[in-house]
């Protein structure tokens, strides 16, 4: 189909491969296009697109340089007609078929700006798509320039780049810029230190406890509030005292309390055989890590953390009360 196309061609044609390449999705992006022009001639074009960007950028991009191209070729040849092969169905879409694409507005917007301009001058445009990394020549070759391109974005400092920053970027920048603050916050701060020992790491990800039945159970546990102890240093209760007359702290209720001691040596020899714990601990259970050590029997752990809560009998199927006296 490919050659088909390229054949039917004529001295006052053009062909043009264009694709994007990113270095990690988003990340380093840059765009490539590998131009035929009448009697022979071709021209590779590539471009470094941004520090961090989407593989879309760079295949819209890639468009957008070879449609450059165009309108400074149709100065200088009777170019009637202008095919363009890229290998991104969103771009393909989004530019012909009327997609949808809120992300780019402002990029979209420049393309058919070139388009009209140089459909204006008579010479038309058709847009399809090609099949990648299928041993066509000039799609290879267009990808090998972007690569290229994205290679150069990698090594570039992010005020070399002109290209205007999507607002799937800006997004990206806020989002992390207020991830930062409130990491910083939380590491200064006074209150929520017995949380802060298991979850250090500020998450806007929902934790790990989905679908437990003593999820609520397990979140208040984090933080020590459904115990005694918490109670009692905020004003809710008059006894800070477990039932076996300790004070009811979260290491208390898993590590300590004589009144769960079957239940913790039951969860205690699950938790050997699953991972090889030897001691049982709540640190395993409630701290969540971006790099968990026990990610591979994370699930398992849950269960009998789960397991191990409902034995105690100590909350309700649903969760911690509002208030334990």
């Amino acid at each position: 189909m490919i050659t088909a196309v390229i054949e039917d061609t004529d001295d006052k044609s053009m062909v043009a491969f264009t694709d994007g390449s990113c270095r990690g999705n988003p990340g380093p992006c840059g765009s490539g296009a590998f131009v035929l022009l009448p009697y022979g001639e071709t021209v590779e074009l590539k471009q470094p697109v941004s520090k961090h960007s989407s593989i879309l950028v760079g295949e819209l991009v890639a468009i957008k340089i070879t449609l450059v191209l165009v309108t400074e070729e149709i100065k200088k040849r009777q170019i009637q007609k202008v095919k363009i092969l890229s290998d991104s169905q969103s771009a393909v879409g989004i530019l012909s078929l009327g997609w949808e694409n809120n992300s780019h507005p402002h990029l979209c917007s420049e393309i058919r700006q070139l388009w009209r301009q140089v459909e204006e001058t008579g010479c038309k445009i058709d847009l399809q798509w090609t099949p990648g990394h299928a041993n066509i020549h000039g799609n290879d070759k267009a990808d090998a320039l972007a690569k290229e391109a994205a290679k150069e974005a990698e090594d570039m400092e992010a005020e070399e780049f002109d290209q205007p920053t999507s607002q799937t970027e800006i997004r990206a920048a806020a989002s992390l810029a207020t991830c930062d603050k409130w990491q910083r916050r939380w590491e200064i701060s006074e209150s929520g230190r017995t949380l802060f020992q298991y979850q250090p790491k500020v998450n806007r990800n929902k934790v790990n406890f989905d679908g437990l039945p003593h999820q609520r159970s397990i979140l208040a546990l984090q933080s020590g509030y459904c115990l005694k102890d918490y109670n009692y240093k905020v004003g809710l209760t008059d006894c800070p005292y477990c039932e076996c007359g300790s004070r009811e702290t979260v290491e208390h209720f898993y590590c300590e309390c004589p009144l769960y001691t079957s239940a913790r040596e039951k969860a205690k020899k699950e938790m050997f055989l699953l991972t090889g714990i030897p001691v049982f601990s709540e640190k395993p259970f409630l701290t969540i890590d971006e790099n968990d050590p026990y990610k591979e029997w994370r699930r398992a752990i849950n269960n009998e953390l789960n397991d191990f809560i409902e034995a105690t009998k100590r909350f309700g199927t649903r969760g911690p009360r509002k208030f334990l006296a």
